[in-house]
């Protein structure tokens, strides 16, 4: 009886402590926390809507977590089904993996007409100027087979400025009105009604509809700032949408894509990871879907341009962008994940540029909403020295600028050309490892493996981004750190740069990153006799390391787990021993 009761003691010992320990996100959650979209309010990485409705108060150990618990239960929050489902597809999600949403929606045209009245998910689009008032009115569905009958209906509404008034405003100057109230909806009493501003081109409020007594119609209303005082010539474009469905616009704080790598006239681009209970294999995704993601692409002049627009989905897409450039969008695995990429040519050397990306709420009509992205900047290298390659065979995390051929400056050969040369290259010394490799007892249960933690396509995936890294040297015309090292058109990195590639001109070479030598050590089996540097003397002569700035400090292939502080160096020339006979030596001057 004594230790039914320690148990029934430690258990609740137990659940105070969970509870306790949730209770911090679970406040996040249920909280509109001001800054952030308005879907934070049921969406947390760490925990979800339901297991903080069921938190009981009494079991949280502190009196202030007891007391914002006890706060939280009067406004009687309810676990929507359709909020879990649509809400969370939205921007406050986790940073390394977007969600594809699905949308459920039907694209429709723009809507430019004179009626005041919003429709579901169809934006519309208007000038106004200053001491002018737009009223809409939006009908009300709370038969929407979305909501349960005993749960609030809920509103999204969304908003864009396109253009602002030719003046150097600080601020938008334009602010959104809502309102269940008919009675308050006029110019007399609009600061009666629900006020939001725009900040950055961008709005969003969620309008809630009791069910006890619900109403029919939410009324809106759009308006510049300080009407009758204000002297400023001109007039603002913005869209306006609403919802019951979802947010029509959205704003997603993260740039999502981010630059692999650019020449002198072209760069590449990636996504961040599509979703995998979507998409788990390239051929699992709809062509229809390759305009999912847009890359707008804009002269690095227009950037004050987007100073006070850079969330607003009109600005962006009617924006000036490169009318001279071409895009191939393509989808690609890398790192167990699906990703698209956009490779863009006829850029100009030595300039830069800003990048936006979008996503359409549909595939079909662009006009119907979807999400803008962070912005986000690159810049070209000089011409004639690097060329950019990328989707090799065997190198397949190669997605870098490398020296130039002398053919390929001479316009003998092009970049898929070069690509190749130096692939088979690597491929050729990943021969006699394999070799190496078919000694070893792989196929076997952990205990009799070489590791119980590695097996031996860890070693293999390790040692070809070694390899790969090693034989293939990243090339750039800009040094940024003092681990960039120098390289003259007859001081490559190896024989095969020298005499077959023959670069027509000086570059700086972006050396190893040490993390990949210390990776074949920890993943290959001790009898390969893998060797890495142990003195911080000589690295700058064969490897770097990640120095955590914007700039690429280290080349990098693949999952590469970092070292923990000490930075290794390697001797000048170093000769590694693979199994019995096998060995790879490479110049580094």
């Amino acid at each position: 009886m004594f230790s039914f009761i320690i148990g029934i003691l430690l258990w609740s010992l137990v659940v105070q402590a969970l509870s306790s320990s949730m209770w911090p996100n679970c406040y996040d959650l249920l909280t509109t926390v001001e800054g952030k979209s308005l879907t934070h309010k049921y969406y947390h990485p760490e925990v979800t809507l339901q297991e903080c409705l069921n938190l009981e108060c009494d079991d949280l150990i502190d009196d202030q977590d007891r007391k914002q618990c006890l706060e939280i239960q009067k406004f009687d929050i309810e676990p929507l089904d359709f909020l879990e489902r649509d809400i969370d597809y939205t921007s406050q999600i986790d940073q390394d993996f977007l969600v594809h949403r699905s949308f459920r929606f039907t694209s429709v045209d723009l809507s430019t007409d004179d009626d005041n009245q919003l429709n579901d998910w169809k934006p519309v689009r208007k000038y106004i100027s200053q001491n002018e008032t737009h009223y809409y009115e939006f009908p009300i569905n709370n038969t929407n087979p979305g909501v349960s009958s005993s749960f609030d209906a809920l509103i999204f509404i969304t908003g864009n400025i396109c253009s602002l008034p030719d003046t150097d405003l600080d601020e938008n100057g334009l602010s959104l009105y809502y309102t269940f109230n008919q009675s308050v909806f006029s110019i007399e009493t609009i600061d009666q009604m629900n006020k939001l501003e725009f900040n950055l081109g961008y709005v969003q409020a969620l309008a809630s509809n009791p069910t006890s007594a619900p109403f029919s119609t939410l009324y809106v209303a759009v308006q510049p700032n300080d009407v009758g005082t204000n002297t400023t010539s001109g007039q603002w474009t913005y869209e306006l949408g609403i919802s019951q469905n979802g947010l029509v616009f959205q704003w997603d704080d993260r740039a999502w894509a981010h630059l692999l790598d650019a020449d002198g006239e072209t760069a590449l681009l990636m996504t961040g990871a599509l979703d995998t209970d979507l998409y788990s294999n390239i051929s699992d995704i709809d062509p229809g879907l390759t305009d999912s993601y847009s890359l707008h692409l804009f002269d690095f002049s227009y950037k004050s341009t987007f100073r006070n627009l850079n969330r607003s989905w009109c600005a962006i897409k009617s924006g000036p962008e490169l009318s001279s450039i071409s895009i191939n969008t393509s989808f690609v695995q890398k790192n167990e994940s699906i990703r698209e990429q956009f490779y863009v040519q006829n850029l100009n050397s030595s300039s830069q540029y800003i990048a936006y990306l979008t996503q359409n709420s549909g595939t079909q009509n662009s006009d119907s909403g979807g999400t803008v992205f962070h912005q986000f900047e690159f810049e070209t290298m000089l011409e004639d020295t690097c060329t950019l390659i990328y989707d090799l065979e065997f190198c397949n995390n190669v997605d870098y600028a490398v020296p130039m051929s002398m053919e390929f400056f001479n316009g003998l050969v092009s970049a898929t050309e070069l690509g190749a040369l130096y692939d088979d290259y690597a491929k050729e010394h990943y021969e006699n490892f394999t070799k190496s490799l078919q000694i070893v007892q792989c196929d076997t249960d952990a205990s009799s493996r070489y590791s119980p933690l590695r097996t031996c396509q860890d070693c293999a995936n390790s040692y070809q981004n070694w390899l790969c890294s090693v034989l293939i040297p990243r090339c750039t015309t800009r040094n940024h750190t003092s681990g960039y090292k120098y390289r003259t058109t007859s001081d490559g990195r190896n024989s095969f740069i020298n005499e077959e590639i023959q670069p027509p001109n000086p570059y700086y070479e972006i050396l190893p990153c040490v993390d990949s030598c210390n990776a074949i050590v920890r993943d290959c089996p001790g009898s390969f006799g893998f060797v890495c540097p142990t003195t911080n003397e000589t690295i700058r002569e064969s490897y770097y390391w990640d120095e955590g700035e914007s700039y690429v400090s280290c080349n990098s292939l693949g999952f590469i787990v970092k070292s923990s502080g000490v930075k290794l160096s390697v001797e000048r020339n170093l000769e590694i021993v693979i199994a019995l006979w096998i060995v790879i030596i490479y110049k580094l001057l």
